[in-house]
């Protein structure tokens, strides 16, 4: 059995609202149905909380991504200086 299943008691409001929104969608399965709806919400709700977090640590992140970029670009120039020495030493004549 899935560590993740759960059953839920939504209440006769929530529970007709469900009915009547499962039937209007053609849906047969309410069950199923909820579910489907629940993790969507879940998406939703994880998304947002995903959104906080980057908020909360948008400076934080904005420097790291300034050093990572400083710390590519002079791992590149490197690596330009190596090729260019090392076809340099391919020209002599020795």
């Amino acid at each position: 059995m899935n560590d993740f299943f759960y059953t839920l008691d939504l209440g006769e409001e929530h529970g007709k609202a469900l009915q009547k929104v499962a039937a209007f969608w053609g849906h047969d399965d309410v069950e199923d149905y909820a579910a489907e709806l629940l993790c969507n919400a879940i998406q939703h709700a994880e998304a947002w909380v995903n959104s906080q977090i980057y908020k909360m640590y948008e400076d934080d992140i904005s420097v790291l991504q300034e050093i990572y970029k400083a710390r590519n670009e002079k791992a590149h120039k490197g690596q330009v200086l190596e090729r260019a020495v090392s076809e340099s030493d391919d020209e002599i004549p020795f």
